[in-house]
């Protein structure tokens, strides 16, 4: 498991280098020794999503989040591919488990903004900042709010 373990830590510090070839293929090494290791689909995954290759990511993803289901960096990922896929509906239930972070508020709030649901978008922003009043994103999602329902001053 060690060896596994050292070749996911230089995969990671390959893909956050922007080095994706390198990761995938070290990601890829992983995969022959251990076809469920939860942090190499992932990581396969994410390489996948930065490519656009949205089918395969989101494969990939929700076979790391079957098999894994309580890691919640999994599953944020997956909701991520499916909203960027138009798969709205089931991003919401991915990010309904994690609600008490404001990220996933704030990404909540898009995707309602994204239905035309305003008033459940300025609720999921409103959250967002009840739990971190710095939280940028969900300050941008009120200004999107704001402009799409003419309140342009604001």
């Amino acid at each position: 498991m060690a060896e596994t373990d050292t070749l996911l830590d230089t995969a990671f510090r390959a893909y956050n280098q922007n080095q994706f070839e390198t990761a995938e293929e070290i990601v890829r090494n992983v995969l022959t020794i251990a076809p469920t290791n939860g942090d190499a689909l992932y990581l396969l995954g994410l390489i996948a999503y930065r490519s656009n290759a949205l089918e395969p990511a989101e494969k990939l993803l929700y076979e790391a989040v079957k098999l894994y289901p309580d890691m919640s960096q999994y599953a944020l990922a997956l909701a991520g591919v499916l909203q960027k896929a138009g798969r709205l509906d089931e991003a919401l239930s991915f990010y309904e488990k994690y609600k008490q972070n404001p990220l996933v508020l704030s990404q909540i709030g898009y995707i309602y903004l994204q239905k035309g649901q305003n008033d459940f978008a300025k609720r999921a922003f409103d959250e967002a900042l009840k739990e971190d009043e710095t939280c940028l994103n969900a300050k941008i999602g009120q200004g999107l709010l704001a402009r799409q329902e003419g309140r342009n001053e604001e």
